[in-house]
């Protein structure tokens, strides 16, 4: 039986996500922070630089949680046991509040020991916290109170999870191997600190190199960068592909795969559905992109300077067009600076959307370019900055959070009107078009090679690199000139180290995000409609959810031909002015 704690683990686990994804408060606390007069939570709102960082007490979670088993034991009230439950969630969220806190800050500066070995302890910790909640939901599972506990606190199916003839799923040797993900997890972003590149004799950081450097310059130093990093993080990324495939074994599964498509993201589509809607991408959206680029479809566009300033413009912008949450959300943000828009050497090379329980506080993350492509990464994250913001972050699985930030870079555009020009507002329409093809060929292809990598035996670094490369050839976008790129760059991918199965959920969605648009362009105001919509859905998965929407299901073979379809139209044939 699926427990509902090994979600909070997978959440805990994956606090550096792209997205705002989290557990359902409602669902397992009910309403213990009161929301009644403005956004109530368990600390007052303050600015994100204010916010205080202390590691997390263990302790005292251990100590709540014997308290709990000893009220339990010795048939005390109903009240004075939910009491105590209540006191352990608080500790539970200052937990997850404190990690997140220790995750942005390591982020907005990886060369900052503190908070990259406080970030690592929180991540290493993350498995003995979800062991205690367990062990708590098994207590009162088999308690005298069970059947009031699981009617009038926890949530439905809760005796089927927790009851008397459940056992605990953290072993011993579950817990080592989680702790050993966390240390190679540790040491993977310990590489990416400092990224030391040797130039003719010398040595360099990567970043001093490029500083200021034309592109030939800054293609050799990469290349150096590749051929010095790609082995020790392949040799890493295999020591971490070992110890999930036998962490997926202590648990049950058949595979690490099975074990993240049901505990880590909850989708509602099966591993079968998901390797289907990778064929079915391939046969059908991979000879559109060949086509296109061999039509020249990125002749034309171009990139702008950008900097801090000019995205806080446009996300105001962005925000007064669109309006109704989307502007509350804005106005939130800014006053409490929960954003880092900055470009900085330092910072990682992605970006997120993440939540502070305690605060009850989005926070947005983008490890910017300083061009015109952090237009389209700002707005695909405050999309989810809206939801997160709007439903106090209720769980909704990856799959489905990532339709509301896809589909906020399309919505985004016409609120852009009169802060851009409209040649730039045209031009990035055309690069989300792009963005879109390239999110179904690309990462299509990684959801490809973690397949396929799960799924071999004896993994090497030259298994790695050649696979990255033939599956560029594959989906049609390697140039045909620089193969030692297209093998060695597949270590870039953030997500294969630290959100294993992640990739999908954006072509999944994808899907989605496109239906909302094509909405908008027939009726203004549709689209927008159809977004508040999705957003206003009860159920967490993406295929019930837009279900529920009245929108399309993204996975099936016909979407997918109406999507390159639409495609196909609007970057060659049909130029919508509105």
């Amino acid at each position: 039986m699926k427990k509902r704690i090994c979600l909070l683990l997978a959440v805990l686990l994956t606090l550096s996500l792209l997205t705002g994804c989290a557990n359902d408060r409602t669902s397992l606390l009910g309403d213990l922070f009161s929301r009644l007069d403005g956004r109530d939570s368990a600390l007052p709102i303050c600015r994100f630089d204010d916010m205080p960082y202390e590691r997390p007490d263990l302790t005292a979670m251990r100590e709540k949680a014997g308290e709990i088993e000893a009220l339990l034991d010795s048939g005390a009230r109903f009240k004075k046991v939910t009491k105590a439950l209540e006191e352990l969630y608080g500790l539970y969220y200052s937990m997850q509040t404190m990690t997140t806190l220790a995750n942005i800050r390591n982020c907005q500066d990886l060369t900052d020991a503190y908070y990259a070995a406080e970030y690592a302890w929180c991540s290493a910790a993350t498995a003995e916290v979800s062991q205690i909640m367990e062990e708590v939901y098994l207590a009162c599972g088999s308690s005298s109170l069970a059947e009031r506990l699981a009617a009038d606190f926890f949530w439905e199916g809760f005796l089927d999870e927790y009851g008397p003839d459940s056992e605990s799923m953290f072993t011993d040797a579950y817990l080592e191997l989680a702790a050993q993900e966390s240390e190679l997890l540790a040491d993977y972003r310990a590489l990416l600190a400092y990224p030391v590149i040797e130039i003719d004799g010398q040595e360099w950081l990567l970043s001093d190199y490029i500083y200021g450097a034309g592109d030939e310059d800054i293609l050799r130093a990469y290349g150096a960068y590749y051929e010095s990093y790609n082995p020790k993080l392949a040799a890493l990324y295999i020591d971490l592909v070992g110890v999930r495939r036998q962490m997926a074994a202590e648990l049950g599964y058949e595979s690490y795969a099975a074990m993240m498509y049901d505990l880590g993201y909850g989708r509602d589509f099966s591993l079968a559905e998901g390797d289907a809607f990778i064929t079915a991408v391939r046969r059908t959206l991979v000879p559109l992109s060949v086509e296109l680029e061999a039509a020249g479809v990125r002749d034309g566009v171009w990139y702008s300077l950008v900097d801090e300033d000019d995205l806080r413009l446009i996300l105001s912008a962005v925000a007064d067009g669109i309006g109704g949450e989307a502007k509350k959300a804005w106005r939130f943000m800014d006053r409490y600076e929960l954003c880092d828009l900055r470009v900085s050497a330092n910072k990682p090379d992605m970006a997120f959307q993440t939540y502070l329980d305690d605060y009850e506080a989005p926070f947005l993350f983008l490890g910017a370019y300083g061009d015109t492509e952090d237009i389209k990464t700002v707005t695909h994250e405050f999309g989810h900055y809206v939801q997160s913001y709007s439903d106090y972050n209720a769980y909704r699985t990856m799959d489905l959070a990532e339709c509301f930030s896809q589909a906020m870079q399309y919505l985004s555009l016409d609120a852009m009107r009169g802060t851009l020009a409209a040649e730039e507002i045209d031009n990035l329409r055309r690069l989300n078009l792009i963005d879109t093809l390239d999110t179904y060929v690309q990462q299509i292809s990684f959801a490809d090679f973690e397949r396929q990598v799960y799924a071999q035996p004896e993994l090497t670094v030259d298994y790695l690199n050649d696979l990255s490369l033939r599956l560029a050839k594959d989906y049609g976008y390697y140039d045909g000139v620089n193969d030692l790129y297209y093998a060695l760059s597949w270590i870039d991918i953030t997500h294969f180290f630290e959100q294993p199965f992640y990739v999908i959920s954006y072509p999944a969605s994808a899907g989605v995000a496109l239906e909302i648009y094509e909405r908008e362009l027939k009726e203004d105001g549709a689209g927008l409609a159809a977004f508040w919509d999705l957003l206003d859905t009860s159920d967490p998965g993406l295929l019930t959810a837009v279900e529920e929407a009245g929108l399309s299901d993204p996975l099936t073979p016909t979407r997918i031909a109406d999507i390159a379809t639409f495609l196909r139209e609007e970057l060659i044939l049909v130029s919508h002015e509105k």
